[in-house]
């Protein structure tokens, strides 16, 4: 963005004793963002997933495809959680409240905290890696030239 055009943002997976944090860090028009916690997971798969969606595939796709009707995250907006997916108000890891846990209630090991009330995360952490890869690059004009990458459950 022109505005934003002398600014990054870095983005890490850190593992903590209890659970996967993703901080960012970085700079907007001349102005240094320190080091921040983003967001919280029980497992690093489902970080991988959100930190791919929400923080690459959904801003490409609105770069590449700007005038969609729809994003692929609204699609999941007041639908409240994915099945599977239940919450519990509690502070998140870094001691913030009110914050919201959501988790899996048939595996409790996964679970998340985002610095925002998030309820459609849950969705994309239920989809597949193949899934995940194929929503994300829907109506992508010459996508189904570019070979796919083989999944561990392939």
């Amino acid at each position: 963005m022109a505005e934003d055009s002398d600014g990054y943002t870095d983005y890490s997976i850190v593992e903590e004793p209890r659970y996967f944090l993703i901080r960012l860090s970085g700079r907007s028009r001349g102005t240094l963002i320190p080091e921040t916690a983003n967001a919280w997971f029980g497992t690093f798969d489902d970080a991988a997933k959100y930190f791919i969606a929400r923080r690459v595939a959904a801003p490409t796709r609105s770069r590449v495809l700007p005038d969609l009707v729809e994003s692929i995250n609204t699609r999941w907006l007041d639908r409240g959680l994915a099945p599977g997916w239940d919450q519990l108000d509690q502070p998140d890891p870094g001691g913030f409240s009110p914050a919201t846990r959501y988790f899996r209630s048939d595996q409790p090991e996964r679970f998340y905290f985002t610095v925002n009330t998030d309820s459609a995360t849950s969705f994309v952490l239920n989809l597949g890696w193949r899934e995940l890869n194929s929503t994300f690059s829907e109506g992508l004009s010459g996508i189904e030239s570019i070979p796919m990458t083989k999944f561990l459950h392939d």
